[in-house]
């Protein structure tokens, strides 16, 4: 069977729906299937990815999203006939909105599995949420781009769950909560398949000394973030409940446009003791989840939670934010409390703080038995093989 991945963007550009189709691409292939990959980022020169063969198509950009919705849209439908004609798949899967809105435009495409990343609402939300700190003018111009943004992006959740051709996928159920209320077309079947993570990669890992040197700061007992460092991570809460922790420091590993703000931020506290700044270190990534006291995600809007599922993988227990009406996360489908995390259910940088420092103080031994019992809870419920073969069996 050839199954043909869709997204707006591929390897090596890096994030959350890149890195998520390039672990579905594997799992397709070592399962035996004929696996591509469709993309539109033409500026790559990668034509094979991981031994599958990837098609690059480019796109012009415009400022204006409802242009460049339009102009992605119309990329995608003219793409999709000449990949139909070289490769003939058996069934396409995507993992970006806009480009499977252009999808189902063609005749030829009969059904497309549609793996949604997010939302119209929360996509808009967490690309603007730090409007409030822009001067009068350029809040003004963001407030009417941001209308615009929405008005695109809704048409199109609109569009693809009133299409036939589209069986949705999404990795949680507030996701699916979350579409089905803001599209109002609740008859549309959604169906809830979680992500994996690889274990082979994400395990309790071993380094030598010469490793641990490259990376001092994992030496001291120490609370990570992980993620890109941006207004919508609300990493600002994350410093804030550091203040009055003695003892712990916070490692914030990613990079992303506001990172020169953050060590602003950080100097301004008069935490530069407190909290360093360590990079994207994807490479060691495993080890510094392994030797976390615990990993936090702060944001607000979060449509799954990867990092969660990673750090638990490697024995790590985690913190975020969730059951609250104002937070749109998933992590109580993913954290127990006192079992494997904590959910602190206030946007307080007291509360965060002490969900901290509760999990810090929890005996070695108690802490030791709860490490190996994230790993086996990671094991039994996140696996990319049973995510493919569930999404493969949808009709």
């Amino acid at each position: 069977m050839k199954i043909l991945l869709v997204s707006l963007y591929y390897f090596p550009k890096v994030g959350g729906v890149e890195t998520s189709l390039r672990y579905i691409a594997k799992s397709l292939k070592e399962q035996g299937y004929e696996v591509a990959i469709l993309a539109f980022d033409g500026a790559y020169e990668y034509p094979n990815v991981d031994g599958i063969p990837v098609y690059r198509y480019a796109f012009e950009s415009s400022k204006i999203s409802y242009i460049l919705h339009k102009r992605i849209k119309n990329i995608a439908s003219i793409a999709i006939e000449k990949v139909i004609d070289s490769y003939n798949p058996d069934q396409i899967w995507s993992r970006n909105s806009i480009v499977a809105a252009g999808l189902i435009r063609c005749n030829r495409v009969k059904v497309v599995k549609h793996i949604f990343s997010t939302t119209s609402n929360l996509n808009v939300d967490g690309l603007y949420s730090n409007l409030s700190s822009y001067r009068f003018f350029k809040r003004t111009i963001f407030k009417g781009l941001k209308i615009l943004d929405r008005y695109s992006l809704s048409r199109i959740d609109r569009n693809l769950m009133g299409s036939p051709k589209i069986i949705g996928v999404v990795f949680s159920k507030m996701m699916k909560k979350q579409l089905l209320e803001e599209t109002g077309i609740k008859s549309k079947v959604i169906h809830v398949i979680q992500p994996g993570v690889d274990r082979t990669i994400f395990d309790v890992q071993q380094y030598p000394e010469e490793v641990l040197n490259e990376i001092p700061l994992i030496k001291d007992k120490y609370v990570l973030y992980v993620g890109r460092i941006a207004p919508a991570k609300n990493l600002e809460i994350l410093i804030d409940s550091f203040i009055n922790l003695n003892g712990v420091r916070l490692n914030i590993v990613g990079d992303g446009p506001y990172l020169p703000f953050l060590k602003q931020y950080v100097q301004s506290k008069g935490m530069k003791n407190k909290v360093f700044f360590l990079g994207a270190h994807k490479k060691y990534l495993p080890l510094l989840y392994s030797k976390a006291e615990l990993t936090v995600l702060p944001t607000k809007i979060e449509t799954f939670g990867q990092v969660l599922i990673e750090s638990l993988s490697c024995g790590t227990p985690v913190v975020g934010f969730g059951k609250n009406p104002d937070f749109k996360t998933a992590i109580d489908e993913i954290v127990i409390n006192d079992y494997n995390g904590i959910v602190v259910n206030e946007f307080s940088a007291i509360e965060l703080s002490n969900a901290i420092q509760a999990l810090i103080a929890i005996d070695p031994s108690i802490k030791e038995n709860m490490r190996a019992k994230n790993i086996e809870y990671i094991e039994k419920h996140f696996c990319w093989n049973t995510m493919v073969n569930e999404t493969l069996k949808l009709e």
